[in-house]
């Protein structure tokens, strides 16, 4: 961050410096221009070798203002396609979603995922890849009212309200907010995540298997 820091504060003093040194060079340029004009013997060879080393000098700041311009305009070509890349994996469901065994509601945040060999250019379909989803209000999740869930080693999901459950042949209080982790038979594969088929999304056939309080499953949304 240091180092970030610095370079912004070098490259501001050089932007200053080439300000200065333009304005220096301009105003030395009219007021020779002025004095010439004047002289009822201009010196020509001395007025030519002025004026090219002027010349000489402008570059510099012009130099400077172009490589600001072309630095301006890679980093709004970079920030124009960080934003299209993120309208690809940060979306909001502007119709009913069919996601295996369920169907996501309008206005439901999915965010989407990609690991090495996979890119979001070669997937034609936004239920590939995805691994989280916040929804606009309770939903139904097999057997539990969630509000959240995400794909991660197991399916995570936040819970909606305190829900009784059973692990490990022992029933315990899950508390509404806490995140409960499912898993079982059928829980995809990095391949299946990928393929356009969905019906391995199945989570009322999978168990509990873990309880915790967490910090809320991260869904992430575009401002």
């Amino acid at each position: 961050m240091g180092l970030g820091y610095g370079a912004g504060a070098a490259g501001f003093l050089i932007i200053c410096f080439a300000i200065l040194v333009f304005f220096i060079v301009i105003t030395i340029w009219l007021s020779w221009n002025n004095w010439y004009k004047k002289q009822k013997n201009p010196p020509y060879k001395m007025n030519t070798v002025l004026k090219i080393g002027l010349s000489s000098v402008l570059c510099f700041p012009l130099f400077v203002a172009v490589t600001f311009g072309l630095i301006v305009i890679s980093d709004l070509g970079s920030d124009y396609a960080e934003r299209q890349y993120e309208k690809k994996i940060y979306i909001q469901l502007q119709q009913p979603l069919h996601f295996g065994e369920v169907v996501l509601p309008v206005s439901t945040w999915i965010n989407r995922d990609f690991e090495i060999g996979y890119s979001v250019e070669s997937m034609t379909d936004i239920r590939q890849g995805l691994n989280a989803a916040r929804f606009p209000h309770r939903f139904k999740l097999g057997q539990y009212d969630v509000l959240a869930f995400e794909l991660h080693r197991n399916l995570l999901i936040e819970l909606a309200h305190d829900q009784e459950v059973l692990i490990e042949n022992e029933k315990q209080i899950c508390p509404a907010g806490w995140l409960l982790e499912l898993a079982g038979e059928g829980y995809p594969s990095t391949e299946q995540r990928y393929s356009l088929n969905f019906d391995w999304f199945t989570p009322s056939q999978w168990k509990p298997i873990n309880c915790f309080d967490g910090e809320g499953i991260i869904v992430l949304k575009l401002e």
